[in-house]
């Protein structure tokens, strides 16, 4: 049974307003004595009272509720932007509503509108990469919610956005292998509609272009993020006449699908082949060989996320009109064992 005010001012003895005034730290300002203050408390700790903060919410227009939606909650990246994002927003007062979306477009819409319905204060969002219209957002900006997008961005949609130098990582990736003397680099490239992938094409291609190796379409494989993507993308590279010295993954969970293929087939890693993947997850200074891979600074991909988000609520507030932001942060190289930087070519 849900306990409500007028159930604590019936046994406390006073009006509904004064429980309503004390629950919610207006108790001086209303001049209410401190033992009516104390047996109200009391009352309501007796009753196992629990605030309706939707209801609050509704009648107040707002909350310090944010909707964090996500592709994925098991690859590490995400898990780490999600403990960012919500360690970011507690210090502020503000909580976390975390959806799962399996990156799929339609369970995206479902997701923003279920958000939005417990009316959250603002939106934090990794579209899918698999949308075909963006409809949703367009709906977003004419409705001024606050939203901003993650790691991933739209064509179409001028708003606030935080991710990586996609282009500058894979660059700096490739020619490091390119050093090491490889000139036969594939590429395991995730879906042509992500804005992710298509950034670090751009960057494998020109690290190739600038160092004068010749761009072969039959080294590309357009599979996916996931470690499943990186297994089938390899066993298509083992079957060229030339086969690959060395794999540039799109993701770090694709790298270590590759390498698990490599393994299965007795190829060593990186004393055949080289790898090297794009994150830093987790699992990736622990496999056997660590991977070399593009660092992200997830951390403060979150942090900064909610600091838009926040700068945001408070400027319409103050009803100040923000320019929408554009945060691209620099990913670093870290170069491990699976590249092969201890071996000569």
């Amino acid at each position: 049974m849900i306990v409500t005010m007028m159930d604590i001012a019936k046994k406390a003895q006073v009006s509904r307003q004064t429980v309503s005034d004390v629950l919610n730290d207006k108790w001086k300002e209303k001049r209410i004595s401190e033992e009516t203050r104390r047996r109200i408390q009391a009352t309501a700790q007796q009753l196992n009272y629990r605030r309706n903060n939707i209801a609050r919410s509704l009648v107040m227009k707002k909350t310090n509720i944010l909707g964090l939606l996500i592709p994925c909650v098991t690859h590490s990246f995400w898990p780490q932007l999600a403990r960012s994002v919500e360690e970011t927003a507690r210090e502020n007062g503000y909580h976390i509503l975390l959806c799962h979306m399996d990156d799929d477009c339609q369970r995206e819409v479902e997701k923003i509108n279920l958000l939005l319905e417990y009316r959250v204060a603002g939106l934090i969002v990794s579209p899918a990469h698999d949308r075909q219209d963006v409809n949703i957002y367009i709906q977003l900006l004419n409705d001024r919610m606050n939203f901003v997008l993650v790691d991933k961005c739209l064509n179409g949609i001028e708003c606030n956005f935080v991710g990586t130098d996609d282009r500058a990582g894979a660059y700096e990736a490739v020619t490091h292998l390119i050093n090491l003397g490889h000139r036969h680099i594939a590429h395991i490239r995730g879906p042509q509609s992500a804005s992710t992938a298509k950034g670090r094409l751009q960057g494998y291609r020109q690290a190739l272009a600038d160092n004068n190796v010749a761009f072969d379409p039959s080294l590309v494989e357009e599979n996916g993020f996931q470690r499943e993507d990186g297994y089938k993308a390899a066993e298509k590279f083992l079957k060229l006449d030339k086969k690959p010295t060395a794999i540039f993954a799109v993701t770090d969970m694709a790298a270590i699908g590759a390498m698990q293929a490599l393994k299965e087939r007795g190829l060593k890693v990186p004393e055949d082949m080289a790898v090297v993947g794009f994150a830093d997850i987790e699992a990736a200074s622990i496999v056997d060989p660590p991977l070399t891979t593009v660092r992200e600074l997830v951390m403060e991909m979150g942090r900064t996320a909610v600091q838009i988000i926040l700068k945001e609520i408070e400027g319409k507030e103050r009803e100040e009109r923000e320019d929408t932001q554009k945060i691209i942060l620099k990913p670093t190289l870290v170069v491990r064992k699976s590249c092969g930087a201890n071996l000569r070519r």
